[in-house]
C-alpha cells in the first residue's frame, strides 16, 4: 500500500498507514480468535446486545409509529 505513491511528508505517509491497519487490517480482516468474523461485526453484535432497555423499548415504539403512518 504504501510504495504505491509518494509521500509529500513523513507525516502523511504515517497517517496513511495508521489508517490502513486500523480500518482495513484490524477491523474487516476474519479472526480465528473469534469464530473467524470480523471484528466490527462482533462489536456491532456486543453493543446490539448490551443496549439499555429504555433505547430498545424506544426504538421498538419509533419503528411501529413509522409502520403506522
Amino acid at each position: 500500500m504504501y510504495s504505491l505513491r509518494k509521500w509529500q511528508t513523513r507525516e502523511e505517509a504515517r497517517n496513511a498507514v495508521i489508517h490502513f491497519i486500523e480500518y482495513r487490517h484490524n477491523r474487516h480482516r476474519p479472526r480465528s480468535t473469534i469464530n473467524n468474523k470480523v471484528p466490527d461485526e462482533v462489536m456491532d453484535a456486543f453493543f446490539e446486545r448490551t443496549k439499555p432497555v429504555e433505547m430498545a423499548v424506544d426504538q421498538h415504539a419509533y419503528e411501529r409509529k413509522m409502520a403506522a403512518e
